[in-house]
């Protein structure tokens, strides 16, 4: 069922795409007005599969059944999918409004640490209450100094919301395959922003920092289903 989901998710959100590109090829001479005609259909399709995708971590908000962990390996690369296509958008947009034409040339390393998927599992967790943090602090700066512009603000919230269920589901599991383990968290390197240009190039550098932990945890996740089979094949031996 939830791979159907993420089937439907993910080609209503292509065929979004190729109409949008279908709409600024047919008006070239009103390209500026088609791109935001089009970004705003594929916005609104967008809202559609986000909907899909909180309705069915709704229908499984119970905590995890032993035979429910591949379903949940399932929802989390779900919306995994959904998160990393919205922080796409928010980075275009958050560029767009600050007058930002370049991205930073140094970023930390994002690689997910671990040696097995327990260890794995925690520092996704801990990098995601970092992550968490910073959008929070990117958030106050958009409302404090800029008035909270819709372009941005609207973005912004949907990126927050699927970080909290992306990051809700992970604890899930991690409870279910790992019980002994209990989950850290370290806290964020302070910084001072005085200034306008700090301030937006600090909530650029966390929106890309973010689109490459997502494509990070993305690649640990794909190619690390065996955990939750296992625990699958254990509790139907039991």
């Amino acid at each position: 069922m939830n791979m159907m989901m993420m089937m439907m998710i993910m080609c209503t959100y292509k065929i979004a795409s190729l109409k949008a590109g279908q709409v600024i090829k047919r008006h070239k001479w009103r390209e500026e007005y088609c791109w935001t005609e089009a970004m705003a259909f594929r916005l609104k399709t967008l809202h559609l599969a986000l909907l899909m995708t909180f309705m069915a971590f709704q229908c499984h908000a119970a905590p995890l059944e032993a035979n429910d962990c591949q379903d949940a390996f399932s929802r989390l690369k779900s919306i995994m999918s959904v998160l990393i296509l919205q922080t796409e958008h928010l980075l275009r947009e958050y560029m767009a409004f600050h007058g930002l034409n370049f991205l930073p040339t140094k970023m930390p390393d994002y690689a997910v640490k671990g040696f097995n998927f327990s260890e794995q599992l925690q520092d996704i967790y801990s990098q995601n209450v970092v992550f968490n943090q910073h959008i929070q602090k990117v958030e106050h700066y958009q409302i404090e100094d800029w008035g909270n512009p819709e372009n941005v603000a609207e973005p912004l919230y949907e990126v927050k919301g699927s970080f909290r269920s992306h990051t809700a589901i992970l604890i899930q599991m991690a409870q279910q395959l790992y019980p002994e383990v209990v989950l850290t968290t370290v806290q964020p390197q302070h910084e001072i922003h005085n200034h306008g240009w700090a301030k937006k190039s600090y909530g650029r550098k966390v929106i890309v920092g973010l689109k490459n932990w997502l494509a990070n945890v993305q690649k640990v996740l794909e190619v690390t289903q065996g955990p939750c089979d296992n625990h699958t094949a254990e509790a139907q031996q039991a």
